[in-house]
């Protein structure tokens, strides 16, 4: 069985250490199980969900991030950009006078004064 396998996946089940010995059946499986642990691992990482508020003014702005059971006020500088954390959706208010209801990767764009743009 462990040969079909193998072989299904494009590999030589007579495949050598470099000494000239195969690999005995336990090593194959234990590099599988490996393989099939860390694949595992990576399907069920959650993804970071960091929105991005771009600031294309001449001048620095404020903006307010509710959380929910928190709030931030963090300030942007003049043409940068600022990332957060924004896992379970939130809040935007800047110049623009509105709450944004931002969530997973939105980029929220801001010319100083209004909502130039928002994706996600």
């Amino acid at each position: 069985m462990l040969e079909n396998l193998l072989e299904t996946m494009g590999a030589d089940p007579q495949l050598s250490h470099g000494d000239g010995n195969a690999p005995d059946k336990e090593d194959l499986m234990t590099t599988i199980k490996s393989l099939t642990a860390l694949a595992a691992a990576i399907m069920f990482t959650a993804p970071a969900y960091a929105v991005t508020v771009e600031n294309k003014s001449a001048d620095a702005i404020t903006i307010g991030i509710d959380y929910g059971a928190k709030e931030e006020v963090k300030e942007i500088g003049a043409n940068k950009s600022l990332k957060f954390d924004c896992p379970d959706g939130c809040g935007v208010t800047g110049p623009w006078g509105f709450s944004w209801m931002a969530q997973g990767d939105d980029v929220i764009t801001t010319d100083g004064n209004s909502l130039v743009g928002a994706e996600g």
